[in-house]
């Protein structure tokens, strides 16, 4: 409790201090989840590097659902000779389900990126992979449309 300048404590200023001492608290309960789920959550932005950015960060967060949204419903997942590996949403989150019970500390980093026009070349680092035969670097190229990874191009490992 808060003390007047003659050692007494005033209601006025317990008051004052135990509101000041909630709203700090809810203000950072809000900042906390609101930067949990930014984390989460896809950015469809006319800027294809926040696009990807944005979907590295939900594959890194385990979020598969958050995963998909940065992706076009028609997303065509192939590799650089145009073998393609899947089409569609739904063959994604399939592919992708195993993020929901990785490792909490397995995760990726961009280690070079390009960007030129709606196309962002990626070399990605596994961190911590689930499965010893994980490669630990790949090349990705991704082609944003309308706010969306439309296509992914993965070059061989080996």
């Amino acid at each position: 409790m808060m003390q007047s300048s003659t050692g007494a404590e005033t209601p006025a200023r317990t008051q004052v201090a135990k509101r000041t001492k909630l709203i700090a608290g809810a203000t950072a309960l809000v900042c906390i989840f609101s930067a949990t789920r930014a984390y989460a959550t896809c950015v469809h932005s006319s800027d294809p590097w926040a696009v990807v950015h944005a979907q590295d960060k939900a594959y890194n967060a385990h979020d598969v659902d958050a995963f998909a949204e940065c992706y076009a419903d028609d997303i065509v997942i192939s590799n650089l000779a145009g073998t393609k590996r899947f089409v569609g949403i739904s063959a994604l989150k399939k592919r992708y389900a195993f993020l929901k019970t990785a490792p909490r500390h397995f995760h990726t980093i961009f280690a070079k990126t390009i960007v030129a026009g709606p196309i962002v070349v990626v070399l990605e680092r596994a961190i911590d992979p689930p499965k010893k035969n994980w490669p630990k670097e790949s090349i990705a190229i991704f082609e944003v449309r309308k706010g969306r990874v439309a296509h992914v191009w993965f070059a061989p490992h080996k």
